[in-house]
């Protein structure tokens, strides 16, 4: 049985370098054992954010395409990728070229490549977080106030073809307008219009059909929840979950953050709150996972037992389950598993294991994260570091032989690990230190913030 992986990529502009290293390395592992109608490993779900959208593309064409995605995706996200190219003369709208970030993800796209040999054959599909500036009213079932949702998805997928990869979209958008949406973080880049399915239950649906869409990391930067989704859509027998997590949060020891004689400032409790937004999200969906993993658990134990009871108590059971099932809106069942099963809420879940990667694996942290996370793109050199951070947290995760856990074979990630050591050696992530920005990139911060004082005088005089 093949082993399917459902990948998260979050979103944080410049921490892309760390993803790019990071997928460079998993999608070398599984290069080999990908291939054939049922392979030991594909991927075949990715929920993306932002970045993580802009990278999903890379992966897919690197999978589908059988293309070396370490020249790929390094070539992506340290060379191509800087904060000199997306200030490039714009119309002056918003502080960073749009034309510029579409022009970046167009190379993605279509950048050549080198072929490797392996293709993977099974379909990948893609969903992308948005941001809905307008907001979507759902109307309730109980007539009362609408609910309002500002979160919205992009799906697309991907499929092998004779002349690359054929993406098709269930809304008739292009996939790189989906892409460039969820990327468009609203510190540099002005929002996209999309158009949108007309939704029936949607109350403030517009006659135009479209909706401006700003960066999805405002809301979902860890689409773990999202991938879930998804993944309870097509069931697999072995899928394992993998988040990429550039940012993790250190646990508080000590007196940190509960010391009454050392009250924080002010900016270290922004980057503080930031932290824990992102923390928050991400616990909770593995929390929800956690409690569909127990209600599973509950249900398989006590079919077990129930099954065992005698033929007359069996049937009492079955039937006193149909009339629960039934009152709860159910179809009835014949099975005691199924009827638990649909008691408990958990029909067509399984068990959901989750591996992260992180920075933590191997003790570094990333090299870009400041400047509203657009630091790495100021230097090559940060971003290189991320990017080596990246792949070896991933031949750290290998070195733990997780993919044996879910049922492949010891040869199998023996060839797995040994093809990730030998496609690419990474450097020491932390030569990059504590030194100084160079002068170049020290002039592109001042650009930056130049520009976004334009931008925000020249709005502010427009509204009088």
């Amino acid at each position: 049985m093949t082993i399917q992986l459902a990948l998260t990529l979050p979103g944080g502009v410049a921490l892309g370098a760390f993803e790019a290293g990071a997928l460079a390395a998993l999608v070398v592992a599984v290069g080999d054992l990908c291939e054939g109608d049922e392979p030991q490993v594909c991927v075949d779900l990715i929920g993306a954010s932002s970045a993580g959208a802009l990278t999903s593309v890379l992966v897919v064409r690197a999978l589908l395409e059988g293309l070396d995605p370490v020249d790929l995706l390094r070539r992506a996200w340290v060379e191509e990728a800087s904060l000199p190219a997306l200030l490039r003369a714009g119309p002056g709208r918003a502080p960073l070229s749009g034309a510029a970030l579409q022009r970046l993800a167009e190379t993605f796209l279509h950048a050549p490549g080198r072929p490797t040999g392996h293709r993977q054959s099974v379909p990948i599909e893609v969903s992308v977080a948005l941001t809905n500036l307008r907001g979507l009213a759902y109307r309730t079932a109980a007539g009362d106030e609408p609910i309002v949702t500002y979160l919205d998805w992009g799906d697309f997928t991907a499929e092998p073809g004779p002349g690359g990869v054929r993406f098709d979209t269930p809304s008739g958008v292009p996939m790189i307008e989906l892409v460039l949406a969820s990327a468009a973080n609203p510190v540099g880049f002005l929002p996209r219009l999309l158009t949108r399915s007309p939704d029936g239950a949607v109350e403030n649906f517009p006659g135009t059909k479209a909706f401006w869409y700003a960066d999805g990391s405002l809301l979902k930067r860890k689409p773990l929840g999202r991938t879930m989704h998804l993944a309870r859509a097509r069931p697999a027998d072995r899928r394992v979950h993998v988040v990429l997590d550039p940012l993790p949060v250190a646990v508080s020891a000590g007196r940190d953050w509960a010391d009454p004689a050392t009250p924080p400032t002010w900016l270290a409790t922004l980057r503080r709150s930031v932290q824990i937004m992102d923390a928050q999200s991400v616990l909770d969906d593995v929390r929800e996972s956690q409690e569909v993993n127990e209600r599973c658990r509950a249900v398989e134990v006590l079919a077990r037992h129930l099954e065992g009871l005698d033929e007359h108590s069996r049937e009492q059971v079955r039937a006193a389950l149909g009339r629960a099932v039934s009152e709860l809106g159910g179809a009835p069942t014949g099975d005691i598993g199924g009827a638990l099963a649909r008691a408990a809420g958990v029909v067509s879940r399984r068990e959901v294991p989750i591996e992260l990667i992180s920075p933590d694996l191997v003790g570094g942290a990333v090299a870009g994260n400041f400047l509203f996370r657009f630091g790495g793109l100021l230097d090559r050199d940060l971003r290189q570091s991320d990017f080596d951070l990246g792949y070896s947290s991933v031949l750290a995760w290998l070195d733990q032989r997780p993919l044996e856990r879910y049922g492949l074979p010891s040869d199998a990630a023996d060839k797995a690990t040994r093809a990730a050591y030998e496609a690419y050696e990474p450097g020491d992530s932390r030569r990059v230190g504590d030194r100084p920005l160079p002068w170049r990139a020290r002039f592109a911060v001042a650009r930056l913030l130049g520009r976004m004082g334009y931008v925000a005088t020249r709005d502010a005089l427009a509204r009088r």
